[in-house]
């Protein structure tokens, strides 16, 4: 395949996904959240999930709001993105 019939391939799939938010969440491993528990940052709290969602300069930014541990940032969800094993360097 060609690499211009496959970007074009991946962005009807991303158009296509951006239309049904359950497709994009399968897609990019994404969970969905909730209007009701999205925060933001005057209304985060110690056993509030702050992973960020979208850009800080736009209305649409907010964190995920989800229940975490106390004394830990994110919820069990998020916490197994940002605590992943570091990669072996190849030499």
């Amino acid at each position: 395949m060609h690499g211009s019939v496959l970007i074009m391939k991946f962005t009807n799939a991303i158009t296509t996904a951006k239309a049904k938010p359950e497709l994009l969440a399968k897609l990019t491993g994404e969970i969905q959240i909730p209007e009701e528990q999205r925060r933001t940052i005057l209304t985060l709290t110690g056993t509030t999930c702050r992973w960020p969602f979208g850009d800080p300069a736009r209305g649409e930014f907010y964190f995920c709001g989800g229940a975490s541990e106390i004394g830990q940032p994110y919820c069990e969800h998020h916490s197994k993105i940002a605590n992943q094993p570091a990669q072996s360097r190849r030499r």
